[in-house]
């Protein structure tokens, strides 16, 4: 129940990270899954010529052929704006058919809170996305972003009377916070505030999948200096989460690789030597029928 995040490896200065690499890296972290940044908005991500140019003519396909060569899942995660709600639903899909992923985190941030009123139109355009996971990877306090409207997103269901979120993938990153005690305290802040709305839409005991820091905060987190995650507050929050969750705490995703994990070796050994529980079987893989089908009808994103 280990996955490690990637976002722009070929971008990584000084210099880029091979996909040779990335799967050492994984694989060193004895993570079973490697999740990639598969869509912004209507577009998939990394899949075009500027990825080509820069990782010397390979893209995410690549990487996704080499980390199931190696024994590994490819999870995904999307950015979505909400904006142009049919298309990145239609991009949602094509990268489930292509990936197919175990989880799927919708990263939903601040575009997303913007164009807040096409939620429902988004949802069900998505629908349900055969056996796949799909988690909510957003803010950490549900209390402090009120206008998510995240009893929608949790209680939403297809014609069918399924529901389209199965867990909650929050960002549960205490910026700013030093010590394993600020960082349980900002933790359970961050469960409460979820758990409100989870038993307001009906489902108390909705699962966890949650997405933890394993970057560097800096200017972009408002840090004046930056905040560095030490190994030791890291493991014992992370031992209070599966304490607290039980079996609710399905999977752990560290984000990510290469903002800055790789860079970081003191907590990349402690992510190394962390025992979770097994994860459990992966759907059922596409033929080789179904993914040329489905790579036949990626429309990939041009800058990317």
């Amino acid at each position: 129940m280990k996955t490690l995040s990637t976002t722009w490896p070929w971008a990584k200065l000084p210099r880029p990270l091979s996909i040779e690499r990335v799967i050492q890296e994984a694989l060193t972290l004895n993570c079973d899954d490697l999740c990639m940044r598969a869509t912004t908005g209507g577009y998939l991500y990394g899949v075009g010529p500027v990825t080509k140019l820069a990782w010397k003519g390979r893209t995410q396909f690549d990487l996704e052929k080499a980390a199931k060569a190696a024994g590994l899942t490819t999870s995904i995660w999307c950015a979505v704006s909400l904006k142009d709600w049919a298309n990145e639903a239609l991009a949602i899909k094509k990268a489930v058919d292509y990936y197919n992923p175990p989880v799927v985190w919708l990263d939903a941030e601040a575009a997303a809170k913007r164009n807040i009123a096409n939620l429902g139109a988004f949802l069900r355009a998505l629908g349900r996305l055969g056996t796949r996971v799909v988690a909510v990877q957003s803010y950490r306090r549900a209390d402090l972003h009120r206008e998510m409207q995240w009893r929608k997103w949790y209680a939403y269901k297809d014609a069918d009377g399924r529901f389209i979120i199965d867990g909650l993938g929050h960002q549960l990153y205490p910026i700013g916070w030093h010590g394993a005690a600020n960082w349980i305290s900002d933790y359970k802040k961050s469960l409460d505030s979820h758990q409100v709305e989870c038993l307001a839409a009906g489902r108390p005991d909705m699962p966890w999948y949650p997405t933890l820091p394993a970057f560097k905060g800096g200017g972009y987190e408002g840090q004046p200096v930056p905040w560095i995650p030490q190994p030791d507050e890291f493991l014992l929050s992370l031992r209070w989460l599966v304490d607290t969750l039980g079996a609710r705490l399905k999977r752990v995703n560290f984000w990510s690789l290469d903002q800055d994990l790789v860079d970081m070796p003191d907590l990349a050994k402690a992510i190394a030597e962390l025992e979770l529980a097994p994860a459990p079987p992966p759907p059922a893989p596409l033929t080789l029928e179904q993914r040329v089908t489905a790579l036949e009808v990626l429309h990939p994103m041009g800058t990317h």
